[in-house]
This record gives structure tokens, sequence and C-alpha cells, in this order.
């Protein structure tokens, strides 16, 4: 599935629920760079595996804002085939500063 960190997260859920027949609750975490439009967003797991924390730095340089926010997206889903998820998307209270490698958190 790819799409935004809800649509993603929606799936996953809808997928969760048709794997174990019943009602679930899935959690998805991103990573949004505000230089790049909020990506890598829901695909963070996988930019790091292939660039590392070294190369997902290298992606910001040129831009003038190093901020980026970690959002986590709860999931509910009733069960298998039923379209009443609900969603709950929390993004970071503070924003990372990746230029001066701090948080707020």
């Amino acid at each position: 599935m790819q799409g935004t960190t809800v649509e993603v997260a929606s799936a996953k859920c809808a997928r969760a629920a048709e794997l174990v027949g019943g009602p679930c609750i899935t959690e998805d975490t991103a990573l949004c760079y505000a230089a790049l439009n909020g990506l890598p967003g829901p695909y963070i797991k996988h930019f790091m595996v292939e660039l590392g924390h070294e190369g997902l730095n290298k992606l910001l340089v040129g831009f003038d804002t190093k901020r980026a926010e970690a959002v986590c997206t709860f999931a509910y889903s009733a069960g298998p085939g039923i379209s009443n998820q609900f969603l709950l998307s929390f993004p970071s209270k503070n924003a990372l500063n990746l230029r001066n490698r701090t948080s707020d958190f």
C-alpha cells in the first residue's frame, strides 16, 4: 500500500483485521521532513534501511530548513470487511531540529 500516512495506517489496520479474523488496533510511525513536504512519511523504515541515518541527513543538504516531525497514527477496525475504522494521528509536540541534532520531546 502506498499513500499518505492515514491511508497507509488504514490499509494496515484493515489487513490486520483480516489476518486476526476480528477487531484490532494498529500503530504506524512516520517521519515527515518539512523541506520534503512530509516525505518520507510512513516510508521512513525503508528509507532508513536503504540510506541509513547519514543518508537521510544528506537528503536535506541545500534546504533552508532541517525540521522534521514524528507522527504516530493509531487505527482501529471492528473486524474484517467492516469499514468503520477509527483513526487517531499524533504529531510530535515539538519538531525535531536536525541541524543541531536536538529535540524537545
